[in-house]
C-alpha cells in the first residue's frame, strides 16, 4: 500500500526514500526496522522514517560498509578477508624487519651456531697437541693448572672477539650436513 502524502510527518521519508538515502535496498531497511535497529513511525497504514534519527541509529547498530549487515554478523567472506589482511600485514612487518636487518632467518642462525660450535670444538681439541709436551715437563700441580687456565682463557678470549664474519659459511650445506652426520 502506497503511503499517503497527507499522513507524512514533517521531515520524514518512506522506506524506499530512506533506502535511496542510505544507498541500500528497501529489504535491508525493512530488516533493520524489524530487528529494532532503526525507529519508524506508523501513521494510519503508512510507515515513516525520520532520517536524522535513523542515520544515528544505523551507525550505532549497523556496519558502515553500506551492506546493512549487523556489526556482529561477519560473513565467511569477511572473516576470510580479515584473516588474509592480517596475514599480509604480518608478512609486511617481517619483510620490513628483514630489510632493516633487525630480523635474522632461522637457517642463518643455525648455520652461525653450527660454525661457532665447530670453532669451539676445534679450539678445545687442539689443547692436548699444544700443551702435551709442556705439561709433561711440569711437576708442580699449581703450574699445570695455571698453564691450562691461561690456554682456556686465550681460546675463550679469541672466540669472544669474533665479530661474526669469521662464522660466515665458507662451506656448502652438503659439507655441513656431512660433518653433522659424522658427529652423530
Amino acid at each position: 500500500m502506497k503511503p499517503l502524502e497527507k499522513d507524512r510527518p514533517e521531515g520524514h521519508l518512506t522506506r524506499s526514500e530512506y533506502a535511496r538515502h542510505r544507498g541500500c535496498s528497501v529489504q535491508t531497511i525493512t530488516l533493520a526496522m524489524n530487528a529494532g535497529d532503526i525507529e519508524y513511525r506508523k501513521v494510519n497504514q503508512s510507515v515513516w522514517i525520520e532520517p536524522h534519527v535513523a542515520d544515528a541509529q544505523w551507525l550505532k547498530n549497523r556496519s558502515n560498509n553500506g551492506s546493512g549487515q549487523k556489526k556482529s554478523e561477519l560473513s565467511e567472506y569477511d572473516k576470510a578477508r580479515t584473516l588474509r589482511e592480517r596475514a599480509n600485514a604480518e608478512k609486511a612487518i617481517l619483510q620490513v624487519a628483514e630489510y632493516k636487518k633487525t630480523l635474522i632467518k632461522k637457517s642463518d642462525v643455525e648455520k652461525q651456531g653450527f660454525l661457532a660450535g665447530q670453532k669451539i670444538r676445534q679450539a678445545i681439541e687442539s689443547i692436548p697437541a699444544k700443551l702435551g709436551a709442556r705439561l709433561a715437563a711440569i711437576t708442580d700441580p699449581h703450574r699445570v693448572e695455571m698453564t691450562l687456565r691461561e690456554e682456556f682463557e686465550l681460546i675463550l678470549t679469541n672466540l669472544s672477539d669474533l665479530d661474526g664474519d669469521e662464522f660466515k659459511p665458507k662451506v656448502s650445506e652438503e659439507e655441513i650436513k656431512k660433518v653433522k652426520g659424522e658427529l652423530v
